[in-house]
């Protein structure tokens, strides 16, 4: 009775990692904040890119990737799908792949935010996975209070 819908669908599970929990946050904030130089890093926390790896000729075509998803509006103009479909083109270039888990969470995301944009054309994901990082996440961790500070600073600029 509150307007609330829950979609639970067990068809598609997969179990994110805390080390990979806590990258998507790093890699979120150093995204958010174009702070590129730090993305190789944060992918091979990922497992896009194999450890090891030698990441400066990598940076630049994702720093086009990203770029190019983060023009006109920010991270709120996002299209995930478009998104995945340009990392998945880097993957025949460089040593680069994209996870098993990651592709179950951007197709998760992909149809949760179809869904919401139904009920709400100003609905952007990115809000509510902000609000999650900065609320949900363990705030004693020492990498989360690395990634978050440059994240408020976004918000609060």
């Amino acid at each position: 009775n509150d307007g609330k819908l829950a979609i639970l669908d067990f068809g598609l599970m997969t179990e994110v990692t805390e080390n990979q929990r806590y990258g998507m946050i790093e890699a979120i904030a150093h995204l958010l904040n174009r702070d590129y130089s730090e993305i190789g890093q944060d992918f091979i926390n990922l497992d896009f890119i194999p450890e090891g790896t030698d990441t400066k000729p990598i940076v630049p075509a994702l720093t086009t990737v990203f770029d190019v998803a983060l023009a006109g509006g920010g991270a709120k103009s996002i299209n995930f799908q478009e998104l995945a479909a340009d990392l998945a083109q880097i993957t025949f270039d460089y040593p680069f792949s994209i996870p098993p888990y990651f592709a179950l969470v951007i197709r998760a995301i992909s149809v949760l935010e179809g869904i919401a944009l139904v009920g709400n054309p100003n609905f952007a994901i990115i809000d509510e996975a902000y609000v999650d990082q900065s609320n949900d996440y363990e705030q004693g961790s020492h990498r989360f209070e690395h990634a978050i500070p440059t994240t408020n600073t976004l918000c609060l600029g």
